[in-house]
């Protein structure tokens, strides 16, 4: 339980170094996403403004990759695993969940797999960089 009182000491700091602060934009990102999942799915939005929220999440997410910050070490090497998990499974389930539900009212398609498309374009867009890079 020490680990944790420091960690929350710690990371409660009023003059948050830059890597601090970098780590408290990751939570912030993080946690705005599941707080919209629940908003959206309480107020009957999340199929039609979810997908959107995911987008910007992931293009953000993946800036961070580019840039080399928090939690990754550079050029999309993770460093803190721990906390990009977190997030991966967060994103990974309001994918899910976003597959599950139906479609948006704007989506070019009456499938839900539309959805898929922004995904892989930035998975795809990160790997021909990595490529490109190497």
């Amino acid at each position: 339980m020490g680990k944790l009182s420091d960690f929350i000491k710690e990371f409660s700091r009023p003059d948050p170094s830059q890597e601090q602060a970098h780590e408290r934009t990751w939570y912030a990102v993080t946690g705005s996403v599941v707080i919209l999942v629940f908003w959206m799915h309480r107020e009957g939005l999340f199929s039609d403004f979810m997908p959107i929220a995911m987008c910007v999440a992931l293009a953000i997410v993946f800036w961070r990759g580019e840039r080399g910050i928090h939690p990754y070490n550079a050029r999309h090497r993770v460093g803190k695993k721990g906390q990009f998990l977190l997030t991966a499974i967060i994103f990974l389930g309001v994918g899910v969940a976003l597959l599950n539900s139906a479609p948006a009212n704007w989506y070019p398609t009456p499938s839900p797999y539309w959805i898929a498309i922004p995904y892989a374009v930035f998975v795809l867009l990160s790997a021909l960089r990595g490529w490109w890079m190497n």
